[in-house]
């Protein structure tokens, strides 16, 4: 038969475990988490003039900063980072490039380059010649919202809560050229650091965390 004293340190145990248990419970609860969604994407309206491109975009947008991207000859993506002002951004020609992103397959990335360095280039490519030669040869223009590459907070979300290389969350190009970000909803642990921490709110979801 077991002891008073090993009676006493049993009960205690399984007090413990069941405490345990019970704020494992309460915290499931209190942070249960929600899927990604993510924004639809830019309609643009591209005003070739002169020397200067005029673009307008949703008001929605305004003070925010966007990519203004153009596909070369090569299939890569050209961008510059611009700023939006009373729903119109504005590409004039010395505007350079601030990446190059090339695709493999599938509409995966396959490299990628950031062209500005400080307040130096490794390679210049303008914008303005790039955006007309793309629309005159019917490559892909237009704007992305999200600022990937230059931006990576929402992927460095999901690798400080998942260890390995199978993210729930990846990038690709979206059929009107933009990268955006997708997920697998099987991999996804509803962590929320995603949407969280996005600047410019291309991740988001309809409801909130609590707690977080």
């Amino acid at each position: 038969m077991l002891s008073r004293t090993a009676l006493k340190i049993s009960f205690i145990i399984l007090a413990l475990t069941m405490a345990a248990f019970l704020i494992q419970k309460t915290l499931q609860q209190d942070f249960p988490g929600n899927y990604p969604k993510f924004a639809a994407p830019v309609n643009a309206n591209f005003e070739f003039a002169g020397q200067h491109i005029r673009i307008g975009v949703p008001s929605e947008l305004n003070d925010l900063r966007v990519f203004v991207f153009a596909y070369d000859s090569r299939g890569h993506m050209q961008a510059v980072v611009k700023a939006v002002e009373d729903g119109t951004i504005e590409v004039s020609e010395g505007d350079f490039s601030d990446i190059d992103v090339g695709f493999s397959q599938g509409n995966q990335i396959a490299g990628f380059e950031i062209l500005k360095r400080m307040d130096s280039y490794t390679r210049q490519v303008d914008m303005a010649k790039a955006l007309r030669e793309a629309n005159e040869n019917g490559r892909q223009i237009g704007i992305q919202r999200c600022l990937y590459p230059v931006c990576t907070r929402c992927i460095d979300g999901c690798r400080s809560v998942i260890y390995g290389g199978d993210l729930p969350l990846e990038m690709r190009k979206s059929e009107d050229g933009a990268i955006v970000p997708v997920y697998s909803k099987g991999k996804c642990p509803r962590c929320g650091k995603c949407f969280v921490w996005c600047p410019v709110n291309v991740i988001t979801t309809s409801g909130s965390l609590v707690g977080k």
